[in-house]
């Protein structure tokens, strides 16, 4: 398949120039489509990403996303497959932030310094109840020719490179997840009883990362 940009520009031109009625024509299955790494793939293959970000959270068994040049209603002119029906779950992926993440990210940053960061997850695993508490730096890599198994294919480098891994043997639940989501609020709201009782603090490790899983038993958010 073609790797060339240029070859996106082109076939997009000449998709647009298609007659209107593209769509009820049998021959239209037969189009070839650029995909977001500008290769030209089958119709039956190829989905439009109508869930933005969220489609980091979904695995790419077997088809590809349509090149972001792409718009909506050339999407719709050829009837595209839609990531958003074929994983209709994430519509309901978890509550509105309220502001961008990255706006909650800067302005808590700057009331925490990293130093604060091992006490915040000190004091969230006291929170959680939790009896063991670990910290580790991973240094292993993974080869670049080896082949992974990853939530998304924009995060497979991730996986090559050193992390920090904090660790404690309490179990994070959904509504700590959705406390996470609240923006400004976290999940100890009206909960005097805990150490971080606003549930920020979490946000440092953002100090030392752009990019982190939470895993709890089989559940990863």
């Amino acid at each position: 398949m073609n790797q060339d940009p240029n070859i996106v520009e082109a076939s997009i031109s000449l998709l647009r120039s298609l007659p209107d009625d593209i769509a009820t024509m049998e021959e239209h299955t037969r189009l070839l489509i650029p995909d977001k790494d500008s290769k030209l793939r089958a119709f039956s293959e190829i989905f439009y990403n109508d869930i933005g970000e969220k489609s980091l959270f979904v695995n790419d068994d077997g088809y590809f996303i349509v090149h972001p040049s792409l718009d909506e209603s050339l999407a719709q002119k050829l009837s595209l497959n839609r990531l958003g029906l074929r994983y209709a779950e994430l519509q309901n992926l978890g509550p509105d932030m309220g502001q961008a993440p990255i706006t909650t990210v800067k302005r808590t940053l700057q009331q925490y310094t990293n130093k604060q960061f091992l006490l915040e997850f000190l004091a969230n695993a006291e929170d959680a109840k939790a009896t063991e508490f670990t910290v580790a730096v991973n240094l292993t890599t993974v080869r670049e020719e080896n082949k992974l198994r990853v939530i998304s294919p924009a995060m497979e480098y991730l996986c090559r490179l050193p992390s920090l891994v904090v660790h404690n043997n309490a179990l994070f639940t959904s509504q700590d997840f959705d406390g996470i989501c609240h923006t400004s609020v976290g999940g100890k709201e009206g909960r005097p009883d805990t150490i971080g009782e606003f549930g920020l603090g979490v946000v440092t490790m953002y100090h030392f990362t752009d990019v982190c899983v939470i895993s709890s038993s089989s559940t990863r958010f």
